[in-house]
């Protein structure tokens, strides 16, 4: 799988592609990787939970694709993390809480899903 090819791999920019199929389990094994740049595709399906193991993730961008599900609560592990964008998909259910434990953050990202509930505290 290309993800677990491409374990010493610090960046991914595949945005404005025509890429399809869901992001795998695998990515989790891209572990120095620092910027994840996938927007404007049409990834579908939901984000795999091993996705909170990439700790180096400093820029995670989803948006503009299909991505369905909750946002994992996983993702609250990404502590280096200052860019996130998973605006433009089909998420639905609340803003995970932990996500308050992304105390880097620079800039987030969520609109145009279907999420509800609250703004969690910081």
């Amino acid at each position: 799988e290309l993800f677990a090819a491409l374990e010493d791999i610090k960046m991914i920019g595949l945005s404005s592609n025509e890429l399809s199929g869901s992001l795998p389990d695998a990515v989790g094994k891209a572990e120095k990787l620092m910027n994840l740049d996938l927007n404007s595709n049409s990834i579908e399906g939901t984000l795999p939970t091993s996705i909170g193991n990439l700790r180096a993730l400093k820029k995670l961008e989803l948006g503009d694709n299909a991505i369905t599900g909750p946002i994992p609560r996983e993702l609250g592990e990404l502590t280096e993390l200052e860019e996130f964008a998973l605006y433009q998909n089909n998420f639905v259910s609340t803003i995970p809480v932990n996500l308050a434990k992304l105390t880097q953050l620079r800039s987030l990202y969520l609109d145009g899903n279907a999420l509800t509930g609250s703004i969690p505290p910081s």
